[in-house]
C-alpha cells in the first residue's frame, strides 16, 4: 500500500524527466552546429551561416514543452473520473 502511494507521486516527475531528458540529448547536436535562420516565407537569411543561439532557444523551448505537455496526460483522468 505504501508502494502504491509513492508511485502517485514519482510517475509524474520520473515522465517529466525522461521526456525532457530524451528530447535535450536527441536535438543537442543543434546546439553545436546551430540552426539556419528563415524568415516568414522560409528564405534563408543568412545563407551558409547557422546561429547557435537560435538552437539553443528552440531546443530549450522544446524540451520545456516537453515537460508541459506530460501534466494533461497525468492530472486530467483522474479529474475526469472523479466528475463521472
Amino acid at each position: 500500500a505504501k508502494a502504491k502511494q509513492l508511485m502517485k507521486w514519482v510517475a509524474f516527475p520520473s515522465a517529466v524527466v525522461a521526456s525532457s531528458l530524451n528530447c535535450y540529448i536527441v536535438r543537442s547536436p543543434e546546439i553545436t552546429s546551430g540552426v539556419p535562420l528563415l524568415n516568414d516565407d522560409f528564405e534563408d537569411v543568412a545563407p551558409g551561416q547557422t546561429s547557435q543561439v537560435a538552437a539553443r532557444n528552440g531546443v530549450n523551448s522544446t524540451t520545456a514543452s516537453r515537460a508541459l505537455l506530460q501534466a494533461p496526460v497525468y492530472f486530467l483522468p483522474p479529474v475526469l473520473i472523479g466528475s463521472l
